[in-house]
C-alpha cells in the first residue's frame, strides 16, 4: 500500500494501480481490502477512468458496506457512483 501511496504522489499511476491491484489481492481482512480498493477508486477517478473507479467502488463497499470514505466519495465524485 505504501508502495502504490509514494507512486501515486509522484504522478506514476500505472504503477500505482498495478500495485493496489496486486495489494488488494494479497489483503488478509476484508476491511484491508476494502481499503486497497477505495486508494485505486480514487486514483482511478483523478486519472479519468471513471468506469473502472466506479467498479472498484462497489467491490470497496462489499467488502466494507461501512467505509465512509467510500460513501463520501459515493456522493461527492460524479460518475464514480
Amino acid at each position: 500500500i505504501n508502495l502504490g501511496e509514494i507512486y501515486a504522489g509522484t504522478r506514476k499511476f500505472s504503477e500505482a494501480w498495478d500495485v493496489y491491484t496486486q495489494a488488494a489481492g494479497l489483503a488478509s481482512t476484508a476491511e484491508e481490502k476494502a481499503d486497497i480498493l477505495y486508494r485505486l477508486a480514487w486514483l482511478q477517478y483523478q486519472t479519468g477512468f471513471t468506469d473502472e473507479s466506479k467498479l472498484s467502488l462497489e467491490s470497496c463497499l462489499k467488502y466494507n458496506p461501512y467505509h465512509q470514505d467510500a460513501k463520501i466519495m459515493q456522493i461527492r465524485a460524479p460518475g464514480a457512483r
